[in-house]
């Protein structure tokens, strides 16, 4: 499904090259109401060769990134793209050599300052010049919102929201591959009393101290959220029982050993393991999973704090 950025990218585009025809075939317009059309337009548009240099840019291009179009026009593209991108920009590239139109895909190009921007891009190549004709739009912006949406704005983690949706793609991922996925929820002992005896402020410090300790004692694969108040979830894919155990014991030895400068922190860890046979079929297996995952991994810290906190369970260690 394309999206309606996709669409309008793809309307500028063509229109570009219906005029283009225009002027060869019916000269309806002139080349200079050609060039006006295109130097004038807030869209960043531009007219590429296959060899990956830029033929033609408008001045949106130095408006938005900064660089001259004597700079663009000289120097390959990817001296421009991200190091991470170059590959995927590459790739982007040779479908367009093979006549495949690109659409909404999206890179970040580097400006003269240094910092980088997103660009989402929509290209389409013309098999009687051999160009690519495209055009840009700077979606650093929205990319900025959407991370505030998915971000707790205190620990910088992901926040409920996110975690539902990966969540979600993780489930269904291990269940395509028949991987074990294993969740623990986090939650600090006794933060009433923390909170009471030294205040909010230092509370949020202690939250914050704690997210940074869990991020990295996982590995990059995983994914940590805070769950709620001084809750924290983390999902484990490719995990088992002992081996999320095993990532459990190292998140609580992490903030046991914390150099904490107030008094010493703790946490009660649950944990829960879906062993997955076969592939989902829907996305309310999915929801169900998640569900259960989560309620079993509650139900075994509920037992941990029981047990007097600052301790480790697994759903299959309690009696239900």
């Amino acid at each position: 499904m394309f999206t309606l950025q996709a669409i309008l990218h793809s309307w500028s585009i063509r229109l570009i090259l219906y005029i283009r025809l225009d002027i060869k075939k019916d000269n309806i317009m002139t080349n200079y109401e050609y060039d006006k059309f295109f130097e004038l337009s807030l869209d960043m548009l531009c007219i590429a060769g296959a060899d990956g240099y830029f033929k033609c840019v408008n001045s949106s291009f130095e408006r938005i990134i900064g660089w001259t179009k004597e700079e663009l026009l000289s120097q390959h593209f990817t001296n421009f793209i991200h190091p991470d991108d170059v590959t995927s920009s590459m790739k982007e590239m040779e479908k367009l050599n093979d006549k495949i139109p690109t659409l909404s895909f999206t890179n970040r190009y580097r400006c003269k300052n240094g910092q980088y921007k997103s660009l989402s891009w929509t290209a389409f190549p013309d098999p009687e010049s051999h160009l690519l004709y495209a055009v840009a739009h700077d979606i650093s912006e929205l990319e900025e919102l959407s991370a505030l949406a998915s971000t707790d704005f205190l620990t910088n983690l992901y926040n409920r929201t996110a975690l539902t949706s990966r969540f979600d793609f993780n489930i269904n991922l291990m269940s395509r591959i028949k991987r074990p996925l294993s969740v623990l929820m986090v939650d600090v002992d006794f933060f009433k009393k923390y909170n009471d005896s030294h205040g909010h402020l230092a509370g949020d410090e202690a939250l914050k101290t704690i997210a940074s300790l869990l991020t990295n004692s996982l590995r990059t694969t995983d994914v940590v959220a805070r769950f709620g108040g001084e809750e924290f979830a983390i999902i484990l894919p490719d995990t088992k029982e002992e081996d999320a155990i095993h990532m459990a014991e190292r998140c609580q030895t992490a903030i046991t050993n914390n150099n904490w400068i107030i008094e010493p922190v703790t946490v009660s860890i649950g944990v829960s393991t879906q062993v997955f046979s076969n592939s989902l079929t829907s996305t309310k297996d999915s929801e169900t999973i998640r569900t259960d995952l989560l309620s079993k991994a509650d139900q075994a810290l509920y037992k941990a704090k029981e047990n007097g906190r600052n301790c480790i369970i697994h759903f299959s260690n309690i009696d239900i």
